[in-house]
């Protein structure tokens, strides 16, 4: 009967209580590394593109986002985008760190650092400069999407 009575109440028990982390970030190496691999592709291609192919890049936007990134993201980039064509911009952008802060069931928050070069080839300019921000993102049918975006402004 206690053996009864004692396994109730562990198998009642949420795994953080039993020792068991509920946030998995650097915890489960593969994990970790699998979802920081994530996060930096799905920057690279949500914050690259080519005035000729606009078009592709929203297309990579509704695919791998989802939720409030992609409000986030029209209101950072719609002017942008809206020059694109007659400036002939492009943008490149290289994560050069990141970071797994948070990784729980299917959520995860990744701090990603980027080098950036933007080019205008109607003047041939190019300018680099670099960005960082909070990448949460959602497991949706087993692929991990960008879910939302702190860019930490006015702080």
């Amino acid at each position: 009967m206690l053996v009864v009575a004692v396994l109730a109440v562990v198998g009642s028990t949420p795994a953080a209580a039993r020792g068991k982390p509920a946030n998995l970030a650097l915890v489960d190496a593969a994990a970790t590394q699998a979802l920081v691999a994530r996060a930096t592709s799905l920057s690279e291609k949500l914050f690259s593109y080519d005035y000729r192919d606009l078009a592709g890049h929203e297309r990579r936007v509704e695919e791998l986002s989802t939720g409030h990134f992609k409000d986030r993201y029209r209101e950072l980039f719609s002017a942008v985008l809206d020059a694109a064509p007659a400036e002939k911009l492009t943008l490149s952008s290289t994560v050069v760190a990141a970071a797994a802060q948070e990784l729980t069931g299917d959520r995860a928050k990744v701090l990603a650092y980027l080098d950036q070069t933007a080019t205008r080839g109607a003047t041939g300019a190019s300018t680099t400069g670099a960005a960082m921000f909070l990448l949460s993102l959602r497991q949706v049918d087993g692929q991990w999407l960008a879910s939302e975006i702190d860019t930490f402004e006015g702080r």
